[in-house]
């Protein structure tokens, strides 16, 4: 029904993704947006709200809190009450704004790595401290070292920045994994930060599980963000989510977005709930296109010198570039420039000789750069 292998030219569009390689024979396969048109309802939504032709300053409209509700309800039999939901501009902004309202300066703010460098970035420019914890790595899959993260915990401790689905490794914790995790955090009185804007788009019929419907312990410590920026191809609207329980946590972030943060713009919101309310058969069958495509990279890198995961979920594909030749002063991301494929870097997520490849763009696309790759 829908036409995923469409190639669409996003030059002069003012795309961070393509122009960074404008006028270079390089495929962009680095930041984390998709090169598919949304579907059509959201199209047709942003097109209606533009006609209107005023655009003064918006406030989400209840029908959206409505729609995120029945959302949590359908996907995850999670009974979210409206007044829970917090609007942000997105993820980053979101964070931001989270550390400032719950952490004063000298803090410590817990991450798991590698990890979406923002992770990395946000807690120095809120004047807090970035404790790293690597995951323990079995040939490309990552689970969380709990012995190492409970030992790292002080009177200091902040709060943990959470990432599940994990990117850049596309794991999805499972039941058992959350669990201990949040008993940790519970027991040592530590908030729990759980980004999950990755979270509807899971890879062989994998299941997410938001932390905070775990136990009602858990929900009262737990902060979720998610947004439908990913799934639908929206990020450049702006518009994500705090799902938060406790009020007086809720309270503080609130107050602290007010402040500090813009809000989503009237895009974001009228794009937002149509991709939650109609969106849905169109997600479905980008998932099994994304699947086929993670299944090429799979294939194709089998073999060669890229040691490559299997993502169970994300269009991101998480690949150890250690057994390369590269020359003096070369790094991998270089390497692939050089061979026409703009990867992002390991380095940027605290892993150097690794690189994530985005493999959500038209089979065709994907097959030269892997040609490429190889």
């Amino acid at each position: 029904m829908y036409n995923f292998d469409q190639i669409i030219d996003r030059s002069n569009t003012g795309s961070l993704k393509h122009d960074l390689y404008a006028g270079r024979d390089v495929l962009p396969m680095w930041v984390a947006d998709m090169d598919f048109t949304s579907p059509p309802e959201v199209i047709e939504a942003l097109e209606s709200r533009a006609r209107h032709g005023v655009f003064g300053y918006t406030i989400a409209r209840e029908q959206l809190k409505a729609v995120i509700v029945e959302r949590m309800a359908m996907l995850y039999n999670w009974q979210v009450e409206p007044d829970w939901i917090v609007f942000t501009a997105g993820l980053v902004s979101a964070i931001n704004c989270i550390c400032r309202a719950l952490c004063r300066p000298g803090k410590e703010v817990i991450v798991f790595t590698p990890i979406y460098p923002p992770f990395l970035q946000i807690p120095s420019v809120n004047y807090l401290e970035l404790v790293k914890i690597p995951m323990l790595n079995d040939n490309e899959y990552y689970t969380i070292d709990f012995d190492s993260f409970e030992k790292s915990l002080n009177p200091d401790s902040g709060l943990l920045m959470l990432s599940n689905p994990h990117n850049p490794s596309g794991r999805v914790h499972t039941r058992a994994e959350l669990e201990k995790l949040a008993e940790i955090c519970n027991r040592h009185n530590l908030p729990l930060i759980s980004d999950e804007i990755h979270c509807e788009l899971l890879l062989d019929g994998h299941k997410h599980i938001p932390v905070a419907m775990l136990d009602k312990e858990t929900l009262n410590n737990t902060i979720t963000l998610m947004a439908p920026s990913k799934t639908f191809n929206i990020a450049g609207l702006g518009c994500g989510f705090a799902i938060i329980a406790n009020p007086k946590m809720r309270a503080k972030v609130t107050d602290i977005v007010h402040k500090l943060s813009s809000h989503p713009n009237i895009f974001g919101y009228e794009g937002a709930y149509a991709a939650f309310k109609y969106g849905e058969p169109w997600r479905k069958e980008l998932l099994s296109y994304l699947t086929a495509n993670r299944d090429l990279v799979n294939k194709e890198l089998a073999g060669t010198k890229l040691k490559a995961n299997s993502p169970e979920a994300t269009y991101l594909h998480w690949i150890d570039c250690k057994g390369l030749k590269t020359g003096p002063g070369e790094t991998p991301t270089t390497y692939f420039e050089k061979r026409g494929v703009g990867v992002s870097t390991g380095a940027a997520f605290d892993a150097p000789g690794y690189i994530r490849l985005n493999f959500g763009c038209p089979r065709a696309v994907l097959a030269e750069a892997l040609k490429r790759m190889k």
